[in-house]
């Protein structure tokens, strides 16, 4: 399934486009994490790159694209080039002139100057409501990133105000190390997390473990809060194991105002510093997406 089909159909290319969907291709970031070094070498990357600029003229594709993090190459050595991809992916959007915003992934506040002095000005960060996998993934509790989070808030609200923000919000509904969390802890940290106030949320369910009625809970909960459903997106893992679930995710999604989403042409992607090998789900397909969307807009017609 794909964007042509739909696009086939005057009454459902209409329906889409009021609806203002944004994708972000996260593929060259969390699809590579299980990925090795040696198989996506720089100018790999940039060949991705040129494919997902190609394919977005008109918005008609992904808005967003996060091409790597500034994570230490000691960690994820197939980062270490993410500045070159970055500045490749901007000149190429340049000359290219279509509207997508090239996003990194900041580990943490030391490496937000970094980001900034690099001219990059679309910034990913990233939280969760487990102390556990938050503190194996990057050294710190919940309490601590969110000071950490703070920290970048304020120093963006004087040296940054023009970039654009986004958190991911890991584990909403189970924890690869802990299991299984409450939803109180969940809703209570998310909300947490998103009173920092970057422009968008991204809950991610990094077990791929999210049903329909977890995320409607989430996000009611979050909406009685008084925060405001277009600055949520989703962050979600798929494969044939959950796959109809995620279909309901993603029309519920729809039903309830949600219009951003994360997606990847890969079949990777996962957090590999806390989950096994042979444990993580590929990142939502664009097959899978579009799929869920037509039968969505067929229901509304």
């Amino acid at each position: 399934m794909s964007l042509a089909r739909i696009l086939q159909c005057p009454i459902k290319t209409r329906m889409y486009r009021s609806m203002n969907i944004e994708l972000c291709d996260v593929s060259l970031r969390d699809g590579l994490q299980t990925e090795s070094a040696s198989e996506w070498n720089t100018c790999r990357k940039y060949e991705y790159v040129n494919s997902v600029l190609s394919s977005s003229k008109h918005r008609e594709n992904p808005a967003k694209i996060e091409v790597g993090s500034l994570v230490s190459p000691r960690v994820f050595p197939i980062m270490e080039d993410t500045l070159k991809v970055h500045s490749y992916a901007s000149k190429l959007i340049k000359v290219k002139d279509v509207d997508v915003e090239p996003f990194v992934l900041v580990p943490s506040f030391s490496r937000l100057n970094k980001a900034l002095v690099n001219g990059i000005e679309h910034i990913s960060f990233i939280s969760s409501v487990s102390d556990v996998f938050q503190q194996k993934n990057t050294g710190k509790t919940v309490d601590q990133t969110l000071i950490d989070l703070g920290m970048c808030a304020k120093f963006l609200e004087i040296y940054g105000p023009h970039v654009r923000t986004k958190l991911y919000i890991s584990c909403i509904s189970e924890c690869p190390i802990n299991g299984q969390l409450s939803m109180r802890d969940i809703v209570y940290n998310c909300m947490r997390n998103a009173a920092i106030g970057f422009d968008e949320v991204c809950l991610s369910d990094t077990c791929g473990t999210l049903t329909h009625t977890e995320l409607a809970e989430i996000t009611e909960n979050l909406s009685l809060l008084g925060f405001p459903m277009n600055k949520i997106s989703l962050h979600l893992h798929a494969d044939h194991t959950n796959a109809r679930e995620v279909d309901n995710i993603l029309r519920y999604s729809f039903m309830r105002g949600i219009r951003m989403f994360d997606v990847s042409s890969l079949s990777s992607g996962g957090c590999s510093r806390t989950m096994a090998v042979g444990k993580t789900k590929p990142n939502l397909s664009y097959e899978l997406f579009y799929g869920s969307l037509e039968k969505y807009l067929m229901s509304m017609n």
